[in-house]
């Protein structure tokens, strides 16, 4: 499989240089939390995205059942970023095959979804 990638840090909470459809993939890990406008973001990450391509975002939240523990009070109380829930309502409304699972002992939120062929 021959993916066109690139080892980014950047703030897609803005608008990059990178042409409309550019990469096969686009990976996001941390800070959507704190972004000021994650409909913005969501949008530039599929907007780089091309046709078919997946885009997946990962952060900071937890389970529903892991925020009922005491591990997860405890967690919540040491860093307040843990609090938020998955912004599943900030993913353009055309975007195919979006889903969301729990990783990390359910402290960490995975939401995927496929770019849709024009």
């Amino acid at each position: 499989m021959n993916l066109k990638s690139a080892l980014v840090h950047a703030d897609t909470n803005k608008h990059h240089t990178f042409p409309d459809d550019y990469f096969d993939a686009v990976i996001h890990t941390g800070g959507i939390n704190t972004f000021s406008d994650q409909s913005r973001a969501f949008s530039e990450m599929t907007r780089i995205c091309k046709p078919g391509g997946r885009v997946v975002v990962c952060d900071e939240g937890l389970s529903l059942e892991q925020e009922k523990t005491e591990f997860g009070q405890w967690v919540i109380s040491h860093n307040k970023l843990f609090k938020h829930k998955p912004p599943l309502d900030k993913v353009p409304k055309e975007m195919e095959d979006l889903r969301h699972w729990w990783i990390m002992n359910d402290t960490f939120c995975v939401m995927a979804y496929h770019k849709p062929c024009r």
